[in-house]
């Protein structure tokens, strides 16, 4: 689907939560985002879901490391 107006809306944080489980060795990660156009026009703006991430403990201190 092409946007005739040639301009989207960016997905904007609006909520991150982490939470680590010492036992199973992993971190959940939960986001939420909105559509920046949504204060313009909500009819236009992109619904987006809000993510959930499960990722092993050991990956995201290597990640964290890299940062």
């Amino acid at each position: 689907m092409e946007n005739q107006y040639g301009f989207n809306g960016m997905r904007l944080l609006t909520k991150f939560q982490i939470q680590h489980r010492a036992l199973g060795r992993f971190v959940l990660l939960h986001s939420s985002f909105l559509d920046t156009l949504a204060c313009i026009s909500s009819a236009k703006a992109t619904v987006y879901p809000d993510q959930n991430v499960m990722i092993r403990l050991s990956e995201a201190k290597a990640l964290i490391a890299e940062l």
